[in-house]
């Protein structure tokens, strides 16, 4: 459960840092 937490996080920090910078 940790491990899919944790990638799940990691993938919507992804997702956020892309977005991020694709709008820059």
């Amino acid at each position: 459960v940790v491990c899919a937490a944790r990638r799940t996080c990691l993938f919507f920090l992804y997702v956020f840092w892309w977005q991020r910078c694709a709008q820059s």
